[in-house]
């Protein structure tokens, strides 16, 4: 009985010791860190084991244990004197960002774009029907996902147009849309979508044309049509929606495609269509 009792010791002894070296091990290789995903979701704990594929994450309170593909990862930011994952190389051959939070940093998370672009508009109908393609550009400035992938959008863009027979005459228009926006991510690009209200100011210089169309009557070959002209300067109501694609590299410069549709209400009444491409940065 004295034997027995003297191997249990004997054996709790080791397996006690064992248990705690794991323990030691495992406290010091654990990194500390926040995992950005690419949704911008936020995972924050301790990362315990990492593949090419993947990061396995342990929540500090509850213990529980997630994996997490670095597919969905867009950066992982580590805390202040944590440097366990700085130069680990299976994490950075998966293609994840390894940032180190600064003691004064309270997050790490870019949410605000700043951005300017250039394209070009087209006044589809109205008195912009005879006018051609215009060029212009394009401000913007978002805040990104104030809530899951929802954020806030606001454009402000300048066209001008002019007509396609006549060089002097023209329409400019400066519409400024405030916007809901929604950002989704994959892999390369970013996608986002958002629909709002704004106002334009309105200029243009168009006098009164006219349009010879056949009438398919010998007696009178040809109708005349007055063309919807335009010479006056306003502020009109304007609905907008849009749709672009970007991408956000790893130092904050973001490089994207927009598409925008826009209707002048009041003095116009016109729809519009115009693209731009963007260069900004996202703090």
């Amino acid at each position: 009985m004295v034997d027995l009792i003297r191997i249990c010791r004997k054996n709790f002894s080791i397996t006690f010791f064992i248990g705690l070296i794991i323990v030691i091990i495992c406290h010091t290789v654990a990194s500390a860190a926040t995992i950005e995903l690419k949704n911008g979701t936020r995972i924050k704990g301790s990362i315990i084991a990492t593949t090419e594929d993947q990061i396995t994450v342990q929540d500090p309170a509850t213990k529980q244990v997630r994996v997490v593909k670095n597919f969905f990862i867009r950066s992982i930011v580590l805390e202040p004197g944590d440097q366990n994952l700085e130069d680990d190389k299976k994490i950075l051959k998966g293609g994840v960002e390894i940032k180190r939070l600064q003691a004064e940093d309270d997050g790490a998370k870019r949410h605000f774009l700043v951005a300017v672009g250039g394209g070009g508009a087209k006044l589809i109908d109205g008195p912009g029907e005879s006018l051609g393609f215009g060029y212009g550009g394009t401000v913007m400035f978002q805040y990104n996902y104030i809530w899951k992938g929802f954020g806030a959008d606001l454009h402000a863009s300048f066209f001008y147009n002019s007509d396609k027979k006549y060089g002097s005459d023209y329409i400019t228009i400066l519409p400024v849309i405030a916007s809901p926006m929604y950002k989704f991510n994959t892999k390369y690009i970013d996608i986002d979508l958002r629909a709002g209200a704004g106002f334009s100011y309105t200029r243009g210089k168009s006098g009164q044309r006219f349009n010879l169309v056949p009438t398919g009557n010998p007696a009178t070959p040809l109708s005349v049509q007055p063309v919807q002209g335009f010479d006056d300067s306003s502020f009109d109501l304007v609905a907008g929606a849009g749709a672009g694609i970007s991408h956000l590299f790893n130092n904050g410069l973001v490089i994207g495609l927009e598409v925008n549709y826009y209707y002048l209400f009041q003095t116009l009444r016109t729809n519009t269509l115009s693209a731009s491409i963007y260069c900004g940065y996202m703090f």
